[in-house]
């Protein structure tokens, strides 16, 4: 649940005089912290005594709140308060997409044109604000600016094992070495900055918030196997 962008009827965010997103006058579902379905895809090749193993692992949909998004974004810290589509904003401000708007007494979306005055249409936004002010936003404007998809793809594991014929190993049995490396990639995030997996916790009034958890690392290692 939170404070939602405001939209018109042709799906348009909307966008008061001062350049920046109205938000929802009551909080709105948002999303929901369940996926539609996890899985997850393991495969094996050999070949004489070569051996690959792969593990992928798979989830689509679900969503998930961003705290680290809403500070990072508030704080000037993140990538995205520096440039948007390759401009420095810091320099020359950004102009955000919408429309000019306002909520009536009832909740209606009603058109504005940039000095304020109904103009019974659409008009698009062309007032500059600073990058300071779009950053705060994500901590004063619509919640909905830090909730994404959870979905992803993630190469959980690699392993390649060698079977040392045991003409090589004398006393030594089934000597089996692998080398292994866990988490080394993950695609399809809505967020790039963000590991949605770091959004699941075992405490159950917070499912679905990320809170400055560290995602997983990578890491790298052997494994030596051997019997007398």
């Amino acid at each position: 649940m939170g404070y939602n962008y405001v939209y018109d009827d042709n799906g348009n965010k909307v966008v008061g005089t001062n350049g920046r997103y109205l938000k929802s006058k009551e909080p709105e579902v948002l999303g929901s912290i369940l996926p539609d379905f996890n899985m997850g895809l393991s495969n094996s090749f050999r070949y004489k005594n070569l051996t690959v193993t792969a593990l992928i692992d798979i989830q689509q949909g679900g969503n998930y709140f961003s705290t680290s998004n809403m500070w990072g974004m508030y704080s000037g810290m993140l990538q995205e308060t520096v440039t948007q589509n390759g401009v420095d904003i810091r320099e020359n401000g950004m102009v955000i997409n919408g429309v000019y708007g306002k909520l009536d007494s009832n909740g209606k979306v009603v058109y504005l044109d940039k000095s304020g005055n109904a103009s019974g249409n659409a008009v698009s936004n062309e007032t500059s604000i600073s990058a300071q002010r779009y950053a705060a936003d994500f901590y004063s404007g619509p919640t909905a600016q830090n909730v994404f998809d959870a979905s992803y793809i993630k190469l959980r594991e690699v392993t390649i094992g060698y079977s040392v014929p045991s003409k090589f190993t004398g006393p030594i049995k089934n000597l089996n070495i692998a080398l292994y490396g866990r988490n080394l990639a993950t695609w399809g995030l809505d967020n790039p900055d963000f590991d949605p997996e770091s959004a699941v916790t075992s405490s159950g009034n917070v499912q679905g918030i990320e809170g400055g958890a560290l995602p997983a690392t990578a890491n790298y290692g052997i494994n030596l196997k051997f019997s007398f």
